[in-house]
């Protein structure tokens, strides 16, 4: 049987996960990141994408989740992010409205404001992320 840890997943609203697995794989800033029982402590930055899990008997589930960070230690892994949602507790229709709408706001961003366009830029790459997650759960 694989050695398992703690990870609690948690947002400024709520915990989505508390519990024990066998393996975390994390989107940093810098790419991908996986996490077993014994591994180095750190500490990473996250960007959105997807925080697969592994619970005992190798049962995969999938979040999407947005900025923050991650802090594994001996005692476990703590993820504090903005935003987190299992892939399938995901609207997709209104994921796919809102990629639509993004496009659209992007089509021409010669008089919109940086800040606006790098926020819209954030939310499509959600957008695309939370979309992609769905499917791999089976939601269309």
């Amino acid at each position: 049987m694989a050695k398992t840890f703690k990870l609690e997943v948690i947002t400024p609203e709520k915990k989505l996960y508390s519990g024990e697995v066998e393996m975390v794989i994390i989107h940093t800033v810098e790419g991908e990141e996986g996490f077993e029982a014994g591994h180095t402590p750190a500490c990473m930055m996250m960007d959105i994408g997807e925080l697969r899990f592994y619970e005992a008997g190798h049962k995969q589930r999938i979040a999407v989740t947005t900025d923050g960070f991650a802090d594994f230690t001996n005692f476990g892994m703590v993820v504090f992010v903005s935003e987190a949602k299992f892939a399938e507790d995901i609207d997709v229709v209104s994921c796919a409205a809102r990629e639509k709408e993004l496009n659209n706001l992007l089509a021409d961003t010669k008089e919109m404001d940086e800040t606006l366009v790098r926020q819209y830029n954030a939310d499509l790459c959600h957008m695309r992320v939370s979309l992609k997650a769905a499917g791999k759960v089976g939601k269309k």
